[in-house]
């Protein structure tokens, strides 16, 4: 491996562990980010000839990795937090949906509301179903167990 590759394999780390870290379960997926970091720091000391330029190469790994994935982290919590605050404003706007057209949306991108709960590199946090008279809005399973005694309170608040 040549130098010039260094960036790149430094590019794909930090997406992988943004992506990792944005799934809302760091605490149990830091064994994911340990592993990039263990395949990633010898490739990127492969890229160099000399002792200490492999050390820096592995340690930019390292940091990169860390980072990011901490990073990506607040990104979920950040988003969840916004998912939080604004799921009434969510609820009233489908009101708005039903009683303007007699039922309520099909999905969620025909209301006219930006809709909080998106993420970067993940699906969003939530999940819309419409069942005849009715809905269903949840949050996605992906979302770690840590988040649920929150969701109870989101849920009550909503109705």
């Amino acid at each position: 491996m040549q130098l010039k590759y260094v960036p790149l394999l430094l590019i794909i780390v930090a997406v992988i562990s943004f992506f990792i870290g944005e799934g809302g379960r760091l605490d149990r997926d830091v064994q994911f980010v340990g592993l990039i970091t263990v395949i990633g720091m010898p490739i990127a000391g492969m890229a160099m000839h000399k002792w200490l330029a492999k050390c820096a190469a592995a340690t930019a790994v390292l940091l990169v990795a860390t980072v990011f994935s901490l990073l990506g982290d607040q990104s979920f919590k950040s988003v969840y937090s916004d998912c939080l605050a604004n799921s009434e404003r969510l609820h009233w706007s489908l009101a708005k949906y039903h009683v303007e057209n007699g039922r309520y949306p099909e999905s969620l991108d025909r209301l006219d509301v930006v809709l909080p709960c998106g993420r970067a590199t993940r699906a969003s946090l939530l999940r819309y179903k419409r069942s005849g008279d009715s809905y269903e809005l949840l949050l996605n399973a992906s979302v770690p167990q840590r988040a649920l005694p929150d969701l109870a309170t989101a849920e009550e608040s909503g109705n």
